[in-house]
C-alpha cells in the first residue's frame, strides 16, 4: 500500500484509517476503471469524463476552515489535516484531525518532506460508519484500534539503514524562547511561521548568522561550530592522502618509463 511506503512501516489492520480505504477504492474504480467500451462507471451514468484530485490517499494538506462569526477574521482560516476520501453526495473532501473529522471544498498540497508521517495514520481516530462523537446515523461501534504499546514496537521494528555518505553538519536549533530573548529577525520564514502560528518553516542564512553571533557562547552553538570544524578538517586530511597517492602512483609510472617496463 503507498501509504505504508511513504510513512516507512507496516500499517496494521486495525488501525482505523483502514476503515476508510474500500470507500475511497470504490471511489477510484468508479473514474478510473475502464471497461471495454473504453469509458468508465461514472462516464457512462454521467455521460462525461470525470475528475480526479492529485492527492493521495492518508496525505497531510492545508485545508480552508469554513466561516466562522464576523469578528473572528483576524484568525488563520488554514489548517493541518489528513485527506482520506471524498463525500460521494456533495463531492467534498474528508479531512481528518486530531480532534475530528471535516468535510471542507479548498485545500493545498504541502511540501513533500512534511506531507508524511506518524500523524497520519494517529490523526484518524473516526470510521465511516461514525465520523463524530453521538452521531445520528451512527451504524455501529468505532474499531478498537491499535494499542499504543504495539504502535510503538511497530515503529521501532523499521528497517535498519547503513548511511554511506558523509552526513552534512547538524546546525543548531534555535528555539522560540531564543527568538524571545534575541528578536525576531523580519522576513524569516521561521521567525514569521510562531507569530502566525503555522507549522515550522526553516530559517533564513541571514537568520542563522545573527542568531549565531547572538548565541556564541551557548553550548549548543559551539557543539555545531566544532562538528562542522572537525568535519572540514577530516574532507582535508582525506584530500591530502588522495594527492599523496596519487603522487606515489605518478612516481612508479616514471619509473617504470624509463626503465622500459
Amino acid at each position: 500500500m503507498g501509504l505504508q511506503e511513504r510513512i516507512g512501516r507496516k500499517i496494521d489492520a486495525r488501525a482505523r484509517i483502514v476503515s476508510f480505504i474500500p470507500e475511497y477504492m470504490a471511489y477510484l474504480l468508479n473514474r478510473l476503471g475502464q471497461g471495454e467500451d473504453g469509458k468508465v462507471p461514472n462516464e457512462r451514468i454521467g455521460g462525461k469524463k470525470p475528475t480526479i484530485l492529485g492527492l493521495e490517499f492518508g496525505e497531510k494538506v492545508f485545508y480552508k476552515l469554513k466561516r466562522g462569526l464576523k469578528l473572528e477574521k483576524i484568525k488563520d482560516r488554514w489548517e493541518h489535516g489528513i485527506f482520506f476520501g471524498v463525500r460521494r453526495k456533495s463531492n467534498e473532501l474528508w479531512i481528518g484531525t486530531s480532534g475530528g473529522i471535516e468535510s471542507v471544498r479548498t485545500v493545498e498540497r504541502i511540501p513533500l518532506e512534511r506531507r508524511w508521517g506518524e500523524d497520519n495514520v494517529n490523526w484518524i481516530q473516526w470510521a465511516p460508519w461514525r465520523k463524530y462523537k453521538d452521531v445520528v446515523e451512527a451504524d455501529g461501534d468505532l474499531p478498537e484500534g491499535v494499542p499504543a504499546e504495539e504502535l510503538i514496537e511497530a515503529k521501532n521494528a523499521g528497517t535498519r539503514i547503513i548511511e554511506t555518505r558523509e552526513r552534512a553538519p547538524r546546525e543548531f536549533y534555535i528555539s522560540k524562547k531564543n527568538a524571545e530573548d534575541h528578536g525576531y529577525t523580519r522576513g524569516c520564514g521561521g521567525c514569521t511561521s510562531w507569530h502566525r502560528g503555522l507549522g515550522r518553516q526553516p530559517h533564513t542564512p541571514e537568520c542563522r548568522e545573527r542568531f549565531r553571533q547572538a548565541m556564541a557562547e551557548d553550548a549548543k552553538v559551539k557543539s555545531a561550530q566544532e562538528e562542522r570544524g572537525n568535519l572540514k578538517r577530516g574532507r582535508m586530511r582525506r584530500k591530502e592522502r588522495k594527492k599523496r597517492r596519487r603522487r606515489g602512483r605518478k612516481g612508479i609510472e616514471r619509473k617504470m618509463k624509463k626503465t622500459g617496463i
